[in-house]
């Protein structure tokens, strides 16, 4: 591993935990807070711009360490985009269309720059050249991933303690396939989420907010396309999903679940995985600290999926759903039996 690489994320670690206090004071100048409400766990209004200092120490890391490749020049353009509309929402906000419309603009952005899916492949009938399907399967890739971050920021410390995790995941396996292109992307990000944990855990002194959880989203979205979604192999399309496997795959079975029972997939509730674990008893910390556990187990998997064969990784696939489907179900369980 390059020697650069590590001293440029302890500069993207070291900038966001130093800019962080001054994002507080900003953000208590311009009123930018979260204030409690049913749905949220914080008891007192909390700073909700947090997303500005991981921006802030990601990209002086990356530009000052990296030439900028088409590709990667894209992914930046894209997740400013995303920082931007997120800091609007979280500072007037914004009704869901004008958010999924950005987010389908940042995409493009992407698109434009040559970060798209071209190919997948199955275990039976080789590669499949997507054609005319490769842009409407990267938009619904970076929407989806975008989402599925800002759907997990709804405990202190959880939403950067993912990330943190799902980009060291990635960055072990960039560099045991030999993908150099999104290594110090990987590193860079998992250390500044890092170190916006020291005031993210709980109780949490401020929070990313949508303007940190959009943007977050969106580069691991850009991520998984360069470093696996671009490969011809399988595994390519497993990867990604169990390196981000927790909220991924949870969100995936709460969408199901309300399509089931002809709900409106789109709406809030409490039936995230983090949420049945509150309903359990379990408090913030506690909470946090096992939906990390469980995105560290499914990111072992996925480091391990690309070092064994091809039907292999697609039983540890299996595998990893059925463990979540499992949890779910176990922890749902138990919440209905506490309310009785």
């Amino acid at each position: 591993m390059n020697l650069r690489y590590i001293l440029f994320a302890s500069l993207a670690f070291a900038i966001t935990y130093i800019i962080t206090p001054f994002i507080m004071r900003v953000a208590l100048e311009i009123g930018a807070f979260d204030h409690p409400e049913e749905r949220r766990v914080n008891k007192t209004s909390v700073p909700n711009i947090g997303g500005l200092a991981i921006f802030v120490g990601f990209i002086t890391a990356f530009v000052f360490s990296e030439e900028l490749s088409r590709e990667m020049l894209g992914i930046i353009l894209g997740g400013t985009l995303m920082l931007i509309m997120g800091f609007v929402d979280s500072i007037v906000g914004l009704k869901a269309l004008p958010k999924l419309i950005s987010q389908v603009i940042g995409a493009l952005v992407l698109i434009s720059f040559g970060v798209k899916i071209d190919i997948l492949s199955n275990p039976i009938d080789g590669v499949y050249a997507l054609g005319d399907l490769s842009v409407p399967l990267t938009i619904i890739w970076v929407v989806g991933m975008t989402n599925v971050i800002n759907f997990i920021d709804g405990l202190d410390g959880l939403a950067a303690g993912i990330v943190s995790i799902s980009s060291g995941v990635l960055a072990v396996i960039a560099f045991l396939t030999g993908r150099p292109e999104i290594l110090p992307m990987a590193m860079y990000l998992g250390a500044s989420s890092l170190a916006f944990l020291r005031y993210n855990y709980h109780p949490a002194q401020i929070f990313m907010g949508d303007a940190g959880s959009q943007f977050l989203g969106f580069v691991l979205a850009g991520m998984a396309i360069l470093g696996t979604l671009k490969s011809a192999a399988f595994i390519s399309l497993l990867i990604p999903i169990l390196a981000v496997g927790v909220p991924i795959i949870d969100t995936a079975l709460v969408v199901l679940k309300r399509a089931k029972n002809k709900q409106k997939v789109y709406l809030a509730d409490r039936e995230h995985l983090h949420h049945l674990f509150l309903g359990q008893g379990y408090d913030q910390k506690k909470a946090v600290l096992m939906m990390y556990a469980l995105n560290l187990i499914l990111g072992v998997v996925a480091i391990i999926s690309t070092q064994v064969t091809k039907t292999q990784s697609i039983f540890l696939f299996v595998l990893a759903v059925l463990f979540m489907i499992s949890i779910r179900n176990v922890t749902f369980k138990t919440k209905k039996e506490i309310k009785k």
